[in-house]
Parts: structure tokens; C-alpha cells; sequence
């Protein structure tokens, strides 16, 4: 439950910064409404599945991060 809040929380924080960037004379000026969004887009993506991935410490992110895993995959030439 408290992850559903986070992310809904953090969605709409994350369009209403966007949607005030917009209207920045300098970012209306210098980047183009295409790459504003798909920079907003993959933020809000790399957020999502950091936290869906990252839950609790058990997900691949965090396996990932682990320095005994990879210094492990390095030892066996390769992924479990």
C-alpha cells in the first residue's frame, strides 16, 4: 500500500515539475517540447522500476548492486 502512495505521489510531483519546466522562458527556448517529454518519461521510468525492482533489497537492481555477487560472477566467468 505505502509503494502504491509513493509512486502516485511522486507521479504527480514529477508532471506538475515538468509541466512548470514548460513554461521556463529558457527551456521553451533551448529544448524542444520532444525531448522535455522523453526526458520526464524516462525519469518517471527509472523511478518506477527502481522502486518496483529495488522492494525490500531482493529484486535484480539490488542483486546487481551487490559487491559479493559480482565479484562472484567475475570468479565463474558468468551469470548464475
Amino acid at each position: 500500500m505505502f509503494g502504491t502512495i509513493l509512486i502516485s505521489v511522486c507521479t504527480v510531483m514529477h508532471v506538475y515539475v515538468f509541466w512548470r519546466a514548460t513554461s521556463v522562458p529558457f527551456i521553451e527556448r533551448h529544448v524542444p517540447r520532444k525531448v522535455l517529454i522523453g526526458t520526464a518519461v524516462i525519469l518517471w521510468a527509472v523511478f518506477f522500476f527502481g522502486r518496483v525492482m529495488g522492494h525490500g533489497g531482493t529484486g535484480e537492481a539490488t542483486w546487481a548492486c551487490s559487491r559479493r555477487q559480482v565479484l562472484h560472477c567475475f570468479a565463474t566467468g558468468g551469470l548464475k
